[in-house]
C-alpha cells in the first residue's frame, strides 16, 4: 500500500469511526435526558465539565508530543509508551485528588459531590489509552474500533443499568468501564503486535 493509499484508509476509519460513535453518544444522551429531567441531566454535565478541566493536568500535551515522537521513530514506541503512561497515571492520582477536593468545598448537593469522584475515577483508564500510539504508528483502525467499542458499551451498559434518576451514581461507572474496555482492547491490540507494556519511568531509550 503506497503513501496515498494509506492516507485515505486511515482517513476513512477515523471518519467513519468518529460518525459512528457521534451518533451512539447522542442516542445515549437523548436516552439520559428523558429518563434523567432537566436537574439530574443538569448534575451529570457539571460533573462531567469538572473532569474535563481537571483532565487537562493528566495529559499536558503527552499523547501529541507522543504521537511526533513515536511518528518520527516507530521502533521506539514501546519506551514512549512506558514513560508516558506512568507520567499519566502519576498526574491523574493528582489530578483525582483536587477532584476530591473540589468535591469536598463545592456547594452542592450530595449526590453532585459523588458524581464528580466517580468520574474522577475515569481519569485512569483514560491514562493508560493509546489511541496516541496507534497515530504515531499510523493504525489508525484501532483507534476507530476502540472509539466504536467506547462508545457501544457505555450506551448498552446504560440502557441496562440506568432506567431513572434513582440510577444516577451508575453513569459514571458505565463511562468509567467503557473507557475502560476501549483501552485495554487498544493494550491487547499493541502486546500482540509489538511487545509486552509495563508502566515504568525509564530516561534511557
Amino acid at each position: 500500500m503506497n503513501t496515498a493509499q494509506r492516507i485515505i484508509k486511515n482517513t476513512l476509519f477515523l471518519f467513519g469511526s468518529g460518525v459512528m460513535a457521534q451518533v451512539l453518544g447522542f442516542i445515549l444522551v437523548i436516552y439520559l435526558a428523558r429518563v434523567l429531567g432537566p436537574e439530574d441531566f443538569g448534575k451529570i454535565n457539571f460533573a462531567m465539565a469538572c473532569l474535563a478541566c481537571v483532565a487537562l493536568v493528566a495529559n499536558l500535551g503527552m499523547p501529541l508530543w507522543g504521537t511526533k515522537e513515536i511518528a518520527a521513530d516507530k521502533s521506539r514506541a514501546l519506551h514512549f509508551i512506558e514513560n508516558i503512561v506512568s507520567l499519566r497515571l502519576l498526574l491523574s492520582v493528582g489530578g483525582f485528588f483536587l477532584l476530591g477536593l473540589l468535591a469536598v468545598f463545592v456547594n452542592k448537593s450530595l449526590d453532585v459531590k459523588w458524581l464528580i469522584v466517580l468520574y474522577g475515577l475515569g481519569m485512569f483508564p483514560m491514562a493508560i489509552r493509546l489511541d496516541w500510539v496507534f497515530q504515531g504508528l499510523e493504525r489508525m483502525v484501532f483507534i476507530g474500533l476502540a472509539r466504536i467499542v467506547t462508545a457501544g458499551v457505555n450506551l448498552i451498559l446504560v440502557l441496562l443499568l440506568v432506567q431513572g434518576p434513582d440510577a444516577l451514581l451508575f453513569i459514571p461507572c458505565c463511562a468509567m468501564l467503557a473507557m475502560l474496555t476501549g483501552s485495554v482492547l487498544l493494550i491487547l491490540v499493541f502486546r500482540r503486535q509489538s511487545g509486552t507494556v509495563r508502566a515504568r519511568l525509564n530516561g534511557n531509550p
